[in-house]
């Protein structure tokens, strides 16, 4: 059996209800779907949150090895410069065991052809240079500043060894601690101009009687006042009374 129904003045008809229930459908559906779009957005906002933590911990991460990179590189950096150095070390050990090498070599010679023994000619490596140490006794007589024979032939042979170098030449005198008593007249200011007469003597030989450029040629005379040895027995005292010819280095 089939009922109609109408709008009419005591009310809806049974139509119109269907009418207003499907409507009310439709908005039960739409809240619900609503609903459902909210949940959707706060699930998408909670993962891009979780996205934007992992990125920043990951950014902290990415900063702490690139710091740690510089670190390592600022260290290999610092032990390749060891490492030069190291090696340029080994190179100047080479060369300063060659120099002492032919430092020996030189004074044998010297000693040799200029009959002096080896404590009484030394050559020896200095920071200002290389330097020939020639004993009082090689080069004068007792309390005299005047060169003997064999003397200026020890000068010659050691102008032989360094006419080639361009150096500067400095001659310097030293004495012991004793008075000069002897000749007291001839050096009246002591120790200190008798070892200055005698390297002056020296250097003037060097340049006038070896053939060395005078202009390169200095002397100094300190008396007893730069010792290699305590003046307190006759052999250290004997190693006070020296000169000295520093090839300067340049």
């Amino acid at each position: 059996m089939w009922f109609a129904g109408v709008v009419g003045p005591g009310g809806p008809s049974v139509g119109g209800f269907q009418v207003k229930l499907g409507l009310a459908s439709l908005g039960l559906c739409a809240l619900l779907i609503g609903c459902a779009h909210e949940e959707t957005r706060d699930d998408f906002g909670r993962e891009i949150d979780n996205q934007d933590i992992t990125i920043r911990e990951l950014t902290a991460r990415n900063n702490e090895l690139v710091d740690r990179l510089r670190l390592l590189e600022t260290e290999l950096e610092t032990l390749r410069a060891e490492n030069a150095s190291l090696r340029r070390g080994g190179s100047a050990m080479d060369r300063i065991s060659e120099l002492d090498a032919n430092l020996r070599r030189l004074q044998e010679e010297l000693g040799r052809r200029a009959n002096v023994s080896g404590d009484d000619f030394t050559v020896r490596q200095t920071g200002e240079g290389v330097v020939f140490e020639i004993a009082d006794t090689v080069l004068f007589a007792s309390g005299k500043a005047t060169l003997t024979d064999g003397g200026r032939d020890v000068l010659r042979r050691v102008a032989e060894r360094v006419a080639s170098l361009p150096n500067h030449i400095r001659v310097d005198g030293h004495s012991d601690t004793d008075p000069v008593v002897v000749h007291r007249n001839e050096y009246p200011l002591g120790n200190l101009e008798l070892s200055g007469k005698r390297a002056l003597n020296v250097a003037h030989f060097l340049a006038n009687g070896a053939g060395l450029d005078a202009s390169r040629v200095s002397f100094q005379g300190f008396g007893e006042y730069r010792p290699v040895a305590d003046n307190d027995s006759r052999e250290s005292k004997a190693r006070n009374r020296r000169v000295e010819i520093l090839i300067q280095n340049r």
